[in-house]
């Protein structure tokens, strides 16, 4: 057949819709109005006219004599209620053309679609099938489309003319007398397999419309999976099917499957021209023994592999698989991190400020008393001395410029680490003479180096920032007047 039917599952005229569509495409579409006439002098292509007569032998595989007479042909109009039965010419085209018994040739599928408009017709090829079959054409000159042969060179093998199928009936045919006009159609033939085919043109009004390369070789295929014998299991009604295809010409392979449940009677048709090499195809659970057919094709030659065999066992689903234990996951270690050194606040030093010797003025009221803290215990302030107008700085003082533990005269003040802190700063500012290099105690810490530590002129004291140089000046000019007074 070169027609694909669909009918609908649910209508409850399948069978009669089946059979009136087989006929239409036995032995080659479409077997209607035209050939009607030709072959029976009429046309009851869906008509009422009872012209059908014969006689019932079985009806739903039992036996159900009766006599057929004056009955709408199947060819005709149907319904529920109207019976139908097969007109004489209707059942001998089937037997003359339709249903012949004799062996099969080697053809040649060949397929495409077809297009016009009122100054173009175009037309592309489709990939071709090598079948054991009967030809739908015959060869001829005639015909502006056909289906043309060539071997190496272009040498010309066969030239195959068809009549496209512009014009489609349909059940409003019988009421407007107008059927379906198309512009774009598809059509599939069956052709001699010539030999020494190299080449496959489709020509129509315009010349030639495609061409097919007929490779050199065809491809192998093997079907890996189910075995011939072998008992496969069917999940959900379905088995795996994989299979192995190769083409030595390198060219791309299209994979189509059948399934039969009566040993290659009858075929059903499954996937076609797919890329992939595996498919679940769906089996008959009642069946005994099982076929599986897949073709490939390169798109000029193909090949076809078949394998026997009956299912072991059938699963309504798919097995649940045993959860694999969870593996406990064992944390990385992860190093330990060096603890980065605790930056120490580096204060902003204060500038020294430059001593320039001048004259004490002369004091008007007691000066505030200073204190140096200590963080613990609390520090003892240095009492301030009672002015004297008239007194003046010792001029042979020379200011200390580093931080060293001061001995007061009255009170011991204790040397401690001064906190660092930011806090206002207090300057006591005093003359100074001319200074001079004077050694540093020995018990004078040295200064601190880069990244820490306090100005040697500038220290925290008690929340305060001190200048040291004023303060020691300060204590240096209390202890001479406390000499001098002793003295």
């Amino acid at each position: 057949t070169t027609k694909v039917i669909f009918i609908r599952s649910q209508t409850a005229l399948g069978y009669k819709t089946a059979a009136h569509e087989l006929v239409h495409t036995l032995p080659k579409h479409l077997f209607s109005t035209k050939l009607m006439k030709a072959k029976c002098e009429r046309d009851y292509h869906w008509t009422r006219d009872a012209i059908a007569h014969g006689f019932q032998i079985v009806s739903g595989g039992k036996e159900q004599r009766q006599p057929k007479l004056a009955v709408v042909p199947l060819m005709g109009s149907f319904s529920p209620s109207t019976p139908n039965w097969i007109s004489r010419c209707t059942y001998w085209h089937l037997l003359e053309d339709g249903l012949p018994n004799r062996k099969d040739p080697e053809v040649l599928l060949v397929s495409g679609r077809i297009g016009r408009n009122e100054t173009k017709s175009i037309g592309e090829l489709s990939p071709s099938y090598q079948l054991d079959s009967i030809p739908d054409l015959d060869p001829g000159e005639d015909g502006e489309w056909a289906i043309v042969l060539r071997g190496e060179g272009s040498e010309l093998l066969g030239r195959y003319p068809f009549e496209p199928e512009w014009e489609v009936e349909t059940q409003d045919s019988e009421s407007n007398d107008s059927p379906l006009v198309r512009d774009v159609l598809s059509f599939g033939y069956q052709v001699p397999a010539l030999k020494g085919a190299a080449q496959i043109d489709l020509v129509g009004p315009g010349g030639r419309l495609d061409t097919l390369e007929y490779s050199a070789t065809a491809p192998t295929l093997s079907i890996a999976e189910p075995i011939t014998g072998a008992g496969p299991v069917a999940v959900g009604g379905k088995v795996h099917v994989a299979w192995d295809g190769k083409d030595i010409d390198g060219d791309r392979l299209l994979y189509s499957t059948f399934y039969s449940s009566d040993r290659g009677e009858t075929w059903q048709f499954l996937t076609f021209e797919q890329t992939t090499s595996e498919a679940d195809i769906p089996v008959d659970q009642e069946a005994q023994l099982h076929m599986v057919k897949v073709i490939a094709t390169d798109g000029a030659q193909s090949t076809e592999e078949v394998v026997e065999f009956s299912i072991s066992k059938f699963l309504a689903g798919a097995p649940t698989p045993t959860p694999a234990p969870t593996p406990t996951i064992t944390p990385t270690p992860q190093p330990t991190p060096t603890p980065m050194p605790t930056a120490t606040a580096v204060p902003t030093p204060t500038p020294t400020p430059t001593l320039v010797p001048t004259a004490i003025p002369t004091p008007t009221s007691s000066p505030t008393s200073t204190h140096i803290p200590t963080p613990t215990p609390i520090p003892t302030p240095i009492p301030a001395p009672s002015p004297e107008p008239t007194q003046s700085v010792n001029p042979n003082l020379t200011p200390v410029t580093e931080p060293t533990a001061v001995t007061a005269p009255t009170a011991t003040a204790t040397s401690a680490t001064l906190p660092v802190t930011t806090s206002a700063t207090v300057h006591t500012v005093a003359p100074s003479p001319t200074p001079a290099a004077t050694p540093a105690p020995a018990n004078t810490p040295p200064p601190p180096g880069p990244g820490g530590g306090c100005s040697p002129s500038a220290a925290h004291v008690g929340g305060l920032e001190v200048s040291l140089a004023p303060l020691l000046l300060l204590l240096g000019w209390m202890a001479a007047r406390k000499r001098k007074g002793t003295d």
